[in-house]
């Protein structure tokens, strides 16, 4: 299995930048939490789906549960559509990147705005990476 030698994090921002990221003008700490987590979730989706045997139909499957999930709390449309729209990319962007996100924290970065930082992990792996 090749690792990306692209920090996962950057890799990550990319991946839900238009769908999910992109929409935020000026957030919150908060704000900008809620949408990274839906980020992330649909990125590990992707990656935990790499070692199953059932593959895209997991990764399919787990998605489904989540949006199901989200949609029973409330979630706006706004972020319906976004994690919807994120579907499509990590198998056609993302296809080879096997690694999920493990711990991750979003930082003050002085200028106004945020540092994502995480830990890499791969699946079926004990720990960070």
């Amino acid at each position: 299995m090749d690792i990306p030698k692209r920090k996962i994090s950057e890799a990550l921002l990319e991946f839900g930048d238009g769908p999910v990221l992109g929409l935020l003008k000026e957030p919150t700490l908060e704000e900008f939490r809620a949408a990274i987590s839906i980020v992330v979730v649909v990125w590990n989706a992707h990656g935990l789906s790499m070692t199953a045997a059932s593959g895209r139909s997991a990764y399919l499957e787990k998605l489904a549960e989540y949006r199901q999930q989200l949609a029973a709390m409330g979630a706006p449309a706004i972020v319906l559509a976004g994690f919807d729209a994120l579907d499509a990319s990590p198998v056609t962007d993302y296809a080879d990147d096997p690694r999920c996100i493990g711990e991750w924290d979003l930082i003050p970065d002085g200028l106004g705005g945020f540092e994502f930082r995480c830990d890499t992990q791969l699946p079926g792996s004990p720990g960070p990476r």
